[in-house]
C-alpha cells in the first residue's frame, strides 16, 4: 500500500480501511536496534505521504511494549564505540525518528503493556492518544547508564507529563507506574482489553471527516512546537473545511441521524 519495505522480523504492518496497524515485533523484548530505528523512521515518512490514511494504531507483541535500545546490536554497538560524530549519529537518527512520528498529519493511537522503557517510551510519549495496561510501567534509565537523554524527547516529556513528573522520570531513572502519569495523559485499561480499546478509538477517529481532523491536528502540532498560531490561520482552516464535500456530508448525516461517509475532499 505504501511502497516501503517493512522488515517482518521488526515490524508487523497491516491495514483495515483507513487505519494502519503497526506492531513492534522484535522478540523477545522489542528492543530498538539500528535497523528497527531506521525501519520506524522510514515507515513514518511513508505514512506522511499516504493521503488515504486517517489513523495509525501502534502496539507491540509480547509481554512488554519495549525494553529500550538494543545495546547488544552490533551496528548500534559499533556506533557507540566510535568517535563523537559516530555516537552523535545515534542521537540524530533517534531525533529524526521521533520527529517523523510526532509530525505525522494523522492521529496516532498507542496501546502498551508491561515495560515501556527508553526508546520505546520516547515513541509511546509522542503518540496522540496513549492507552496502557493499568499495571504497566514507564522508565527512562539513561541517567543511570551515564548518558544524556537525547532524541529531542525532553520537550515532549515536559509538555505531555509536566515538569515534576518529567524530572522524576529522567533524573530518577527508575520505573514508575503509568498510574503516576498525569490524569488524562494516558487511558488506563485492563491488560487483556488495552489493545482492543486502542483499536476502537483508532476506528472512531478514522470515521470522522478527515479534512477537519487533519486541520485541527495540524494546528495542535504547531502550537506544541511553539510556532505562532493566530486567528487568521483558524479562519483559513475554517473556510477550507466548510467549503468541502465532507462538510456537506457531515451536515446531512447530522440532519438524517446517520453516520457520515467521508471521502476527504
Amino acid at each position: 500500500m505504501l511502497g516501503v519495505e517493512v522488515p517482518s522480523d521488526l515490524l508487523d504492518v497491516s491495514y483495515d480501511g483507513h487505519v494502519a496497524y503497526v506492531r513492534l515485533h522484535h522478540p523477545p523484548a522489542n528492543r530498538f536496534s539500528f535497523a528497527m530505528m531506521h525501519a520506524l523512521e522510514n515507515l513514518a515518512q511513508a505514512f506522511a505521504d499516504a493521503p488515504d490514511l486517517r489513523a495509525i494504531c501502534l502496539s507491540a507483541s509480547g509481554p512488554d511494549f519495549s525494553q529500550g535500545a538494543d545495546l547488544k546490536d552490533p551496528m548500534l554497538a559499533a556506533q557507540m564505540a566510535g568517535d563523537a560524530d559516530k555516537r552523535g549519529e545515534i542521537a540524530r537518527l533517534g531525533a529524526r525518528l521521533i520527529d517523523a512520528w510526532a509530525s505525522l498529519p494523522i492521529p496516532i493511537v498507542v496501546s502498551a503493556r508491561g515495560r515501556i522503557i527508553g526508546a520505546g517510551a520516547c515513541l509511546f510519549t509522542v503518540c496522540d492518544f496513549r492507552y496502557a495496561a493499568s499495571d504497566a510501567t514507564i522508565a527512562f534509565p539513561e541517567v543511570d547508564r551515564g548518558m544524556h537523554l537525547a532524541w529531542g524527547i525532553l520537550p515532549h516529556l515536559a509538555r505531555e507529563y509536566g515538569a515534576p513528573v518529567t524530572r522524576r522520570l529522567t533524573l530518577g531513572g527508575k520505573p514508575i507506574s503509568v498510574q503516576q502519569l498525569p490524569v488524562g495523559s494516558v487511558s488506563l485499561e485492563e491488560p487483556d482489553a488495552v489493545d482492543e480499546r486502542a483499536r476502537e478509538w483508532s476506528k472512531a477517529l478514522a470515521a470522522k471527516p478527515p479534512l477537519a481532523v487533519r486541520a485541527i491536528l495540524s494546528a495542535l502540532r504547531a502550537i506544541a512546537r511553539g510556532e505562532p498560531h493566530d486567528a487568521v490561520q483558524d479562519i483559513e482552516a475554517f473556510a477550507a473545511t466548510t467549503g468541502s464535500d465532507d462538510f456537506r456530508e457531515a451536515l446531512m448525516a447530522w440532519f438524517d441521524r446517520r453516520d457520515g461517509v467521508y471521502e476527504g475532499r
